[in-house]
């Protein structure tokens, strides 16, 4: 991606190629450089993207301290709710009737359609409501 930034390619007698970019200072806070299969690559990316993807994961780790992997769950008399941002009811009933068979978090997060990080959020969210508890 090149919105705004210079991208010079050199090709120098040694043989080797040269990529030159100059980015605004927007884009170079936006940028990242990894190594892969051995070539360096640098990535453009949406600052919000990456926070977004930071969230995700360390509440993806929080509900698995809470509900861990081969956590087997039951229902108690709490009516389960919908967890916080979860808008597919479909789901939701799909994942309680999996927790609530005493599936444990791993077999609720199998064969679905979604990343684990919403299944287990649900889970975590029904622990701490009451709705579930640990077998």
């Amino acid at each position: 991606r090149n919105a705004g930034g210079v991208a010079v390619t050199v090709h120098p007698k040694s043989g080797k190629t040269v990529r030159i970019v100059v980015l605004t200072r927007e884009q170079a806070e936006n940028c990242w450089k990894a190594t892969l299969g051995g070539r360096e690559y640098v990535f453009l990316s949406e600052a919000d993207l990456f926070f977004e993807g930071t969230r995700r994961y360390d509440e993806f780790q929080q509900a698995c301290m809470l509900v861990p992997d081969y956590a087997c769950l039951r229902a108690t008399a709490t009516k389960p709710t919908r967890a916080p941002d979860e808008d597919d009811v479909a789901l939701t009933r799909m994942v309680w009737q999996r927790a609530y068979s005493g599936a444990p978090a791993l077999e609720c997060e199998k064969d679905l359609p979604v990343d684990s990080y919403r299944v287990r959020r649900m889970l975590a969210h029904w622990i701490e409501e009451g709705a579930l508890e640990p077998r």
